[in-house]
């Protein structure tokens, strides 16, 4: 048994062929997978341009590294990433 391809590769191979699944599909997002990267997460996107503000106001030159993807390890934008999360889950169950 060939392990699933990721989630995201599998989304878009679905979407070209207008397709939910099958030999084929799965090959194709297999093919994408090994061709593409991952999309970023748009919540990692938003907690970097975050990180960033606050960086500009504190702390001269870190802005754009949190921007450019280099700080996503540090803890100020891991705990920012997960209150983004969080608000989102709060959100949802008050909706």
């Amino acid at each position: 048994m060939s392990v699933m391809p990721p989630v995201w590769a599998m989304k878009k191979a679905n979407d070209i062929f207008k397709d939910s699944g099958g030999t084929f599909t799965e090959d194709f997002a297999r093919y994408i997978a090994a061709h593409e990267e991952a999309p970023v997460d748009p919540l990692l996107i938003e907690a970097r341009e975050i990180c960033a503000v606050d960086a500009e106001r504190n702390r001269l030159g870190i802005a754009e590294q949190y921007r450019a993807g280099r700080m996503d390890n540090v803890p100020l934008l891991q705990l920012t990433i997960q209150g983004l999360r969080r608000g989102i889950e709060i959100g949802k169950a008050q909706a």
